[in-house]
């Protein structure tokens, strides 16, 4: 991706098997199509226009977390502990939490916690998450 985007490709986090990059362009719907074979669109809305089962489940494709729908914001506060938020579809956001059981995190810990831990917490601590339950 960096060949193409350059300076307008930023690596926000990796993990075991996925990353997670910002990406300055026009329209990266447009660019996704022009490179169409790199990506599992599967879970795009089914009318979109870069929406196929080509490549579902394929090993080595890019896949979108949102699907077919924009994040608006991403909080990384650490590894393995981020939230995406996407304006309008809670369906579709994202949040992680490692070391915390999912059915908390499914009930309780909502993007703003990520957002209110990023401005409050300025001490290097080893459980900023701790931020979430004050």
């Amino acid at each position: 991706m960096k060949p193409n985007y350059l300076e307008r490709c930023s690596l926000l986090f990796t993990n075991t098997d996925s990353l997670c990059s910002e990406i300055e362009t026009d329209d990266l719907y447009a660019d996704v199509g022009e490179n169409v074979d790199l990506f599992d669109t599967s879970n795009f809305a089914a009318d979109h226009l870069q929406y196929s089962h080509t490549y579902l489940r394929v090993l080595g494709k890019f896949k979108s977390e949102t699907g077919s729908v924009a994040l608006k914001d991403f909080v990384g506060l650490r590894a393995e502990m981020y939230g995406l938020y996407v304006p309008d579809s809670p369906s579709t956001s994202f949040k992680k939490a490692k070391g915390v059981q999912k059915h908390f995190v499914m009930k309780h810990v909502r993007h703003g916690h990520f957002v209110d831990v990023l401005q409050r917490v300025k001490t290097h601590t080893m459980c900023k998450f701790l931020g979430f339950l004050t």
